[in-house]
């Protein structure tokens, strides 16, 4: 028996440039999401501290004052949530905007602002509630607080004697009156916030003589009260590119193959970008789709879906061995997308040019016996 002559099908790789330019480029918008851009005042507040320090306890000495503090609530999207601080009128005491110091990402719905006032804590000359007089505000018949003044008929030359009911141990807080607008009284001042109140209990606000009547008001433990904000969100960008190369001399394989990107390069990434890592992602190779594909998007949006074939920042400083696997087929056409996104898929917000170099290994030659030559690929000897 003659024994059959064996071949050996050669591995041989392959070289693949890809350049942007030359794509066919898709567009997709996407609901990704976003940051803080900017936030609305819906409510200004007043009687809010500006951080200055010009309140004194019943001695005389100066409290630490603080304004109030500003808080979003976490993103949909991992734990960058975004930070502020107030900015508050000074003549007006009200709260007039919100100085963002950390726009935060991952919002896929504009977060809610907290904005939280501080009360005075005589004992550390820090704040807490319940301690001490802060404001006292004048009212309207319904007890809210009265913009446009209070009472009628009183005059600034002789103003009227304002009396704060004491607290059932500590000292008593005063003010005076220091606004007189058309008879009503506008605005007061306290002289000593006093100490040893019952935040549970608001002590009662007298408001004698000065040749008016009619002038009620309250008193406040906070420092400030009735702000409110909304947040604007951006996303940047909204937009994702897909693009599609059809080959020219398109590639038999006949065994599984290794598919890698072994060099890449990017043109016009703005200053600001250049430390955040590029995603290439791989939607279709030739005449099948990629192996093990997974689509990661939680809309199930088949534009997010493909294999991370590549992943490193602009410079390829550290070069990685991501690769995939491909069935046999005729390799014809290459689909990939660059972004930001590892875990979601977020797109670059710039006019960017790249080429990719991918290399096709075939598997390991096998050996096969003369006869059997429906798996042999004869341009390859």
């Amino acid at each position: 028996m003659t024994t059959p002559t064996k071949f050996f099908k050669p591995k041989v790789d392959k070289y693949i440039q890809l350049y942007s330019k030359y794509a066919e480029k898709e567009a997709k918008t996407l609901e990704t999401s976003g940051y803080v851009s900017s936030v609305n005042i819906t409510n200004t507040g007043f009687y809010y501290d500006d951080g200055i320090l010009d309140q004194y306890d019943s001695n005389g000495n100066l409290y630490l004052e603080y304004p109030p503090t500003i808080t979003f609530s976490a993103p949909e999207v991992g734990n960058d949530t975004a930070t502020g601080t107030a900015i508050i009128d000074i003549d007006g005491s009200g709260l007039v905007g919100i100085n963002i110091t950390n726009n935060g990402s991952g919002y896929t719905s504009p977060p809610t602002i907290t904005i939280t006032t501080q009360t005075y804590d005589q004992s550390n000359g820090n704040i807490l509630a319940g301690e001490a007089i802060i404001y006292v505000y004048p009212t309207d018949s319904n007890g809210n607080v009265s913009f446009s003044g209070t009472g009628s008929g009183y005059d600034i030359a002789n103003p009227p004697t304002i009396t704060i009911s004491a607290p059932s141990s500590g000292s008593t807080a005063t003010a005076v009156v220091s606004s007189i607008v058309d008879g009503k009284i506008t605005a007061f001042a306290i002289t000593s916030v006093g100490e040893g109140y019952d935040i549970n209990n608001l002590p009662n606000v007298t408001i004698t003589g000065g040749g008016g009547s009619g002038a009620t008001a309250k008193v406040l433990y906070n420092l400030g009260f009735g702000a409110a904000a909304t947040a604007n969100l951006s996303f940047e960008p909204d937009t994702i590119n897909k693009f599609t190369w059809r080959l020219e001399s398109p590639i038999d394989i006949n065994e599984n193959a290794i598919l890698k990107v072994v060099d890449r390069c990017y043109t016009d990434i703005p200053t600001a970008e250049v430390n955040k890592p590029l995603c290439i992602r791989m939607f279709e190779v030739g005449t099948k789709s990629v192996n093990n594909c997974v689509n990661l998007s939680k809309n199930n949006d088949d534009f997010y879906q493909g294999r991370i074939i590549d992943i490193g920042l602009a410079n390829r400083s550290v070069p990685n061995d991501i690769q995939v696997e491909i069935n046999p087929q005729v390799l014809d056409k290459i689909v990939l997308s660059v972004n930001h996104g590892i875990s979601s898929q977020n797109g670059v917000d710039y006019d960017m040019e790249f080429v990719v170099i991918m290399k096709v290994s075939e598997q390991e030659p096998q050996q096969i016996e003369y006869g059997s030559l429906n798996n042999l690929n004869i341009n390859q000897f």
